[in-house]
């Protein structure tokens, strides 16, 4: 039983070099016949260079078999006939460049591709002795990869179930029809209106598009000889008194010192440094927000926290940010919440597949730091039990209600908490909590993750 909720089921493939023709299986002595193809007669599309069909053994009927089996568990029609197996012999790491490939190539004919999450084929096993798969010559182990996807031409009024085999040097991928389903007939979203409210663009990042802070002025500074100083703001320009800044010293031989200091009630602190090469490690501020603390990460100003040496001293300012990239993570992996200043959310939704989640947080009370907060409106597909991440919402107070667009009309869900005894209601408050800790981390959130479940 393959269990998980990545998208494009990354779980299981196989490996084979191909030699003159003949694909060698894992047992040696065992072979598969194959023949080179160039385009694939079931969907017409080009392949991949490198593609052979196999035929030997019966592999188009087995497959056809999995795929079937594999296509029940979405309500798919019955597979029509036997399977279209392809392989490709790859370079270590390149399979899955051949699968895109693939995909690309069915969408450029006209096919809508949707791969299938893991969840909803949980009933298959492709080890199960009656795909025959687990035996010479194909032999799929438990370190291949495997995954499923649909591909739907309206035009052709084709339907296809997918399914690949994933090894370090090869790649099979198997094409099946079935009786044509007709995509949903999906109505127009409704709009969202009103001078407060932000529909999402991006559910990655909620305040994507959004102008970013304007930097409060800061006086100028001369450095000074042994120090590193500087000045810390809230993003009202509003100075910060105890926020902690921490310099390292990293001297001949590789030691390393901490020196430490808090800003004064004019936002300004002073680190006395030993001789060496330094930098701000870490620089953080509690602040008090409906009766909690949260010690929360300081950004600099100019974005960077340099290296220098402590003989010609340094100026580095920080201001306190409740959301916004934290650092360059936040570019490269945008979907890790904790990659934003803001708060984020972990959503699990245990509803049938397809319409649209609506998720609408509405501030209640003025934001961390006294400014007043928009309704945020997140829409993103129903994939049918997966898990969603809203991230980089602004630090606040929220009531979080949702409901599931479809075909016109407007459900409404049930919402808890995913951990403890929340019961499933309307709606339900959002409070963020502060990442336990005596020191906040930079370049990361200082916020928890909340976790919450959605149901009809």
């Amino acid at each position: 039983m393959i269990r998980s909720r990545s998208l494009w089921l990354a779980p299981a493939l196989l490996a084979a070099p191909l030699l003159s023709g003949i694909l060698a299986a894992i047992t040696p002595g065992v072979a598969v016949a194959a023949e080179a193809a160039a385009t694939s007669p079931l969907t017409g599309i080009p392949l991949p260079k490198g593609a052979q069909r196999l035929t030997q053994n019966d592999l188009p009927g087995k497959f056809a078999l999995l795929l079937n089996a594999a296509g029940g568990e979405i309500k798919l029609p019955a597979v029509e006939g036997k399977a279209e197996v392809l392989l490709w012999t790859t370079r270590p790491g390149r399979g899955p460049f051949v699968r895109t490939a693939v995909q690309t190539a069915l969408k450029e004919a006209g096919y809508h591709v949707e791969d299938i999450s893991e969840d909803r084929i949980y009933k298959t096993n492709p080890f199960d002795d009656q795909f025959g798969l687990s035996a010479e010559p194909i032999r799929i182990s438990s370190i291949d990869q495997r995954g499923y996807f649909t591909a739907r031409n309206e035009q052709k009024r084709q339907t296809l179930v997918c399914g690949w085999i994933l090894g370090d040097e090869r790649i099979i991928i198997a094409l099946a029809p079935t009786g044509f389903k007709e995509g949903p007939k999906e109505a127009p979203l409704p709009g969202v209106s009103g001078a407060n409210v932000l529909l999402v663009k991006d559910i990655n990042d909620a305040m994507k598009g959004i102008a970013p802070f304007k930097t409060p002025a800061f006086p100028k500074m001369a450095p000074k000889p042994g120090t590193v100083r500087g000045m810390v703001k809230d993003a009202g320009g509003n100075p910060i008194a105890g926020a902690q800044i921490i310099a390292q010293s990293s001297a001949a031989g590789g030691f390393r010192t901490d020196s430490r200091a808090r800003t004064n009630a004019q936002g300004v602190y002073e680190v006395v440094l030993p001789v060496g090469v330094c930098q701000v490690v870490n620089a953080d501020c509690t602040v008090r927000y409906n009766d909690k603390s949260y010690l929360l990460p300081l950004h600099p100003v100019d974005g960077e926290r340099d290296h220098f040496n402590s003989k010609d001293g340094h100026i580095e300012h920080f201001v306190l940010r409740t959301w916004g990239p934290a650092g360059p993570n936040a570019e490269q992996s945008p979907q890790f919440g904790s990659n934003y200043y803001g708060g984020h959310i972990r959503l699990l939704e245990y509803v049938d597949e397809g319409g649209t989640f609506e998720v609408t947080l509405e501030p209640q009370g003025p934001l961390l730091g006294g400014v007043k907060g928009r309704t945020l409106v997140f829409r993103f597909p129903n994939k049918g039990g997966s898990e969603v991440f809203l991230n980089d919402i602004p630090i606040g107070r929220y009531l979080l209600r949702a409901r599931l667009l479809d075909g016109g009309e407007a459900l409404p869900l049930r919402v808890k908490m995913t951990f403890g005894e929340s019961t499933p209601a309307a709606s339900l408050q959002v409070d963020f909590e502060a990442e336990n800790g005596d020191l906040a981390s930079l370049e990361r959130s200082g916020i928890k993750r909340f976790d919450i479940s959605l149901e009809p």
